[in-house]
Order: structure tokens, then C-alpha cells, then sequence
């Protein structure tokens, strides 16, 4: 695993098909206090208790094998010296080679549900308080201003949750769950409404040879900075997400083909133009797909991916709308 993996902001575990624990951050390990040796090789059930251990069985491993993703799995897992720590759990099954896997991402609730409690206590002070005398309204409203406090720092606690699983560790711009959940808007905006869409998606040209040259730190520097143009570019009106590796997507409500073809091109002229310290130099190709008629979110990225490997196909740096390639045959 990375070494920024490994101390990101939130657990992270690698299961195999059975799930057993394949590897483990130094974030979930510290959180519990278990040396890594002590986990890799066990199932992740080793952690659950009972209850724990049912909730994989009935909802976890069904879902995940279903939809291939969990979001918002509430659990508990045993600390090294006995005692419960709750867990929020993200999941993403992938495919290695020939075997399955399951990426878990892990944020701890204590502080959470100690806040919940808090507020609940404080609302039943309050509710106690409002039935006895009229001397007291001084110390009802102290109680009051310290709920309203808690209340607000327990909504900031969710929000920063629900931004930190829309974006991208790495760049910072929405990730592949955020962009498929407003690609779904899109396209059920689309049925009903006819408003149309376009989906870019690109690919760095070459980019395992900027891996391979100057080695992995400086890709990650590369893929940061090109965020910042997508995300430059796209300002306010569109949605750039990193799809995975060095591909990005970006979505493009109310776009035609014409404006999406005029958009993609200055993007593509903008990462050209870029002083590039870091490599030599830096291109990317673009497919590009607009909605139409039967279309949904598969048939419009794989209509992308299409015109994207037909850019690539034909020399790279260069944009590609997937109509044009029905002309060209």
C-alpha cells in the first residue's frame, strides 16, 4: 500500500474474495491498536462480535456481491483491549487478475454518537426545565444556546462526511461514486425532460512512461495539477471527477455536441499549453458522447470510451465525438 494510503485521513482495508484481510492502513490500525501482523491473514469477522458478524452475513456480503459497492455500513469492531469502536464502512468490489477483491474505507463514529447522546440528554434537560418554575428561564436558555451549539457542530461533522466521500483523495475533484451518482440525475433529468448532456472523457497520453521515467510521486504531482485545469476549466456549470488512473470524466448538463466538441477542444489546448515543470511535456486524447434517443449511463460512457480509444487509435492529443465515427465508416 502507498505510504499516503497508509496515513489517509480513514482506515482502509484490502479483503480478498473470502474476505480475508489482505492489508491494512496505519490509520485503521492505530484506531484499534492492532499491530498489522496481528490482523493480515484473518478474516475481517475476527473483529466483529456477534451481532457484528450476522450484519456482514445478512446485508455486507449480499449487497456488495450484488451491486459490487456498500455505502454507510454502520458496525462495530473490537478494540485490542476489548472494548467496542463503531465503524462507518464504504465498500467497492473490483476485479484483480482473476479474482474479486473488496476495497473497505473506514471512518470512526465515537465522537459521532457521543454527540448524538449529548443532544439527546440535552433535549430531555430542556424538555424537564420548560415544567418547573419560572426562575429557571436563565438557565433554560444556556441549555438551549449549548444545544444549538452541538446541533451545529454535529451537522458540520456530517457534511464534511458526505464531501469527504464525494471526493478524490489524491486531486481533490469528485470521485467515480459522486460522478456516477450526478450522471444518474443527468440521465433521469434526460427522460424526463429532454434537457440534453454530453460526457467527456480523457485519458493522459503516455502516462506510464511519466511513471516509468520519473517515477510514481511525480504522476501523482501530474494527475494533481491536471485536476486543477479540469477543474479551471469546468467551473461552476460542470462536474469534473477522476474515473480511475489517469482517466477523468467530465460531465456537461445542457452541452450539444457543438458546444461539447468547442469545450473539449480548449480543454485539450489548455493541457498542452500548460508549463509542464515536472515532465517534458503533456497531451491528452478525449471521447466524447452526447444523449440521445434509448440512451442511459452505460450506453453514454461506453459511447465516450469509444470515441476515446478512436482518439488514441488515430495519434492521440486530439478530440473525438463519438457521432463522428459513424461518418467516418
Amino acid at each position: 500500500m502507498e505510504e499516503r494510503l497508509r496515513l489517509a485521513p480513514g482506515g482502509l482495508i484490502a479483503l480478498d474474495h473470502e474476505g480475508y484481510i489482505v492489508d491494512v492502513n496505519d490509520t485503521f490500525l492505530n484506531e484499534l491498536g492492532y499491530e498489522k501482523d496481528s490482523l493480515v491473514g484473518n478474516h475481517l469477522e475476527y473483529l466483529c462480535g456477534t451481532s457484528g458478524k450476522i450484519m456482514f452475513h445478512s446485508y455486507f456480503y449480499p449487497t456488495i456481491n450484488l451491486y459490487g459497492h456498500v455505502k454507510e455500513f454502520l458496525v462495530k469492531f473490537s478494540h485490542s483491549d476489548g472494548h467496542d469502536v463503531p465503524f462507518l464502512l464504504n465498500g467497492r468490489r473490483y476485479q484483480s487478475e482473476d479474482l474479486f477483491r473488496i476495497d473497505i474505507v473506514t471512518l470512526p463514529m465515537t465522537r459521532r454518537l457521543e454527540y448524538e447522546q449529548e443532544l439527546r440528554q440535552a433535549k430531555d434537560t430542556l424538555q424537564q426545565l420548560l415544567d418547573e418554575q419560572e426562575a429557571v428561564l436563565t438557565e433554560l436558555q444556556k441549555i438551549n444556546d449549548e444545544i444549538q451549539t452541538k446541533q451545529l457542530r454535529l451537522t458540520e461533522i456530517n457534511n464534511n462526511l458526505i464531501l469527504a466521500s464525494n471526493l478524490d483523495t489524491l486531486t481533490g475533484i469528485s470521485n467515480r461514486k459522486h460522478m456516477q451518482e450526478t450522471l444518474v440525475r443527468l440521465v433521469y433529468n434526460f427522460w424526463k425532460t429532454g434537457e440534453i448532456f454530453s460526457l467527456l472523457i480523457l485519458d493522459i497520453d503516455y502516462f506510464k512512461r511519466v511513471n516509468d521515467t520519473y517515477g510514481h510521486p511525480v504522476g501523482d504531482q501530474v494527475l494533481v495539477k491536471l485536476a486543477a485545469i479540469l477543474k479551471k476549466q469546468a467551473q461552476h456549470e460542470y462536474t469534473a471527477a477522476r474515473y480511475g488512473g489517469e482517466e477523468f470524466i467530465i460531465l456537461l448538463p445542457g452541452a450539444s455536441e457543438d458546444l461539447a466538441v468547442q469545450f473539449a477542444e480548449q480543454l485539450r489546448v489548455a493541457v498542452q499549453e500548460t508549463n509542464w515543470d515536472e515532465v517534458s511535456g503533456l497531451t491528452i486524447s478525449i471521447g466524447l458522447s452526447t444523449s440521445g434517443e434509448g440512451d442511459d449511463q452505460l450506453s453514454i460512457l461506453k459511447e465516450a470510451d469509444d470515441a476515446l480509444y478512436a482518439s488514441k487509435h488515430n495519434g492521440r492529443n486530439q478530440v473525438t465525438h463519438f457521432n463522428t465515427l459513424a461518418e467516418r465508416t
